[in-house]
């Protein structure tokens, strides 16, 4: 039983580490196509079903970020091509 379990764990370790390195290429992409003053207000919140969901601090920020929305989504499809939409909440 504590094998099943110690397999669950390094499986799961082995995920978050997989997500964190994609959630770090997609920023270093996001940091490339979006202005340093934005990036202050904007984070990557979430990779959800191939959508990419940010949250904002500022709703102009959000707006201005909804601007660069389409030639973000462009940048990040190249490196992943399954990413479907980008998305932004403020709050």
């Amino acid at each position: 039983m504590a094998d099943h379990i110690k397999h669950l764990i390094e499986a799961f370790l082995k995920e978050k580490k997989k997500e964190t390195g994609i959630q770090e290429k997609i920023k270093k992409i996001i940091d490339g196509a979006v202005d340093k003053k934005l990036t202050k207000y904007i984070q990557l919140k979430r990779v959800y079903k191939n959508n990419l969901i940010f949250c904002s601090s500022s709703s102009g920020a959000s707006f201005k970020f909804n601007l660069k929305k389409r030639s973000l989504l462009e940048a990040v499809k190249k490196e992943f091509p399954q990413i479907k939409d980008v998305k932004i909440e403020v709050g």
